[in-house]
């Protein structure tokens, strides 16, 4: 929200603009002597901002020195340092805001991969309980749950195996037993 001080600071810039641009079409020395007294009070209106944007700069605060530069554009829009100024303002500001968020995808993805590898842990050690207790389709279902989550792990696809070596060996032997009754 602009203050009073900004608004009559804009009037009054608007005006000398529009006397200046008068005058210029003027041509005449008093003219000339005139149109360069307005021309150095907007320069004066427009200093003070301009070096806090120039200032917040050299400090890296980015978005007050675009802030700056853009009070100075409300007072001059035509102030063509000012322009490029918060132009480059405004480009930092988006690249910040990128790495920032490519910082944040980067953490994210890592907490998710350590999430990942806390669960595989987890059930591979549900899975060698199971096995110490004899529950083989149990086990199997743990190995194959890490699988799912960890296509490569080689140990979960070996154990995996045995247990289902031993689970058919068992059902032969059961099969086996069955016939023979």
């Amino acid at each position: 929200m602009a203050s009073k001080k900004d608004s009559s600071q804009k009037k009054f810039i608007k005006t000398m603009k529009k006397d200046i641009d008068e005058l210029k079409k003027g041509g005449n020395t008093q003219s000339e002597k005139e149109t360069d007294k307005k021309e150095e009070l907007v320069k004066k209106q427009t200093n003070q901002p301009l070096q806090h944007a120039q200032t917040s700069l050299k400090e890296g605060n980015l978005q007050q020195a675009l802030e700056s530069f853009e009070k100075v554009l409300s007072l001059d829009p035509q102030n063509q340092e000012a322009q490029e100024q918060a132009n480059l303002c405004r480009e930092k500001i988006e690249e910040e805001r990128k790495i920032e968020e490519e910082r944040k995808r980067e953490e994210e993805r890592k907490k998710e991969e350590e999430r990942k590898r806390e669960e595989i842990e987890k059930i591979s050690r549900q899975a060698q309980a199971s096995l110490k207790e004899g529950n083989l389709q149990q086990a199997l279902e743990s190995f194959e749950r890490v699988l799912s989550l960890d296509p490569q792990n080689q140990e979960a696809q070996e154990q995996a195996n045995l247990c289902r070596e031993k689970i058919e060996e068992e059902r032969k032997i059961e099969e086996e037993r069955k016939r023979e009754e």
